[in-house]
């Protein structure tokens, strides 16, 4: 395969949590069919959970599980960067405007959350967010280091 070609992944779960643990191995096929370093894996991974898992748990205003609504996941690699998109049909949230937490205030005293999209900030390079269809659509990219 040239540099030029991906072996895309494109996913579509429901709005449950336990569809989550579908997504890791198809993250590790697509690190391994696009020559990447195996700790691409464990970035995608955290960076995938945790936003899927945000959506289930808050995108939605009750708990009943949606199977009916999927969360599309997709990761492409272009070159020296692999771009992530993940869309669902949650409540409008844009992480790029959440406030980063304050890393330096004691525990007791940090307001609750935050933390997850911390660290998706911390382990992508670029994050963009849009409202398209009356989808959220989160697109993120990680150049890919030799």
């Amino acid at each position: 395969m040239s540099d030029n070609q991906s072996a895309d992944l494109v996913v579509r779960i429901p709005g449950d949590l336990n569809d989550i643990r579908r997504i890791p191995p198809l993250v590790e096929c697509f690190v391994a069919n696009n020559g990447l370093a195996s700790e691409m894996v464990s970035t995608l991974n955290l960076v995938i959970e945790e936003l899927v898992a945000n959506t289930v748990i808050y995108g939605y205003d009750d708990d009943t599980g949606h199977p009916d609504r999927a969360i599309e996941i997709r990761l492409r690699r272009r070159d020296d960067l692999v771009t992530l998109r993940i869309e669902d049909d949650g409540k409008p949230f844009d992480p790029v405007q959440h406030l980063a937490p304050d890393m330096e205030a004691e525990l007791d005293d940090r307001e609750p959350g935050g933390l997850g999209i911390h660290f998706v900030r911390t382990l992508m390079d670029t994050i963009e967010y849009s409202r398209v269809a009356d989808r959220n659509r989160l697109t993120m990219t990680k150049k890919i280091i030799s």
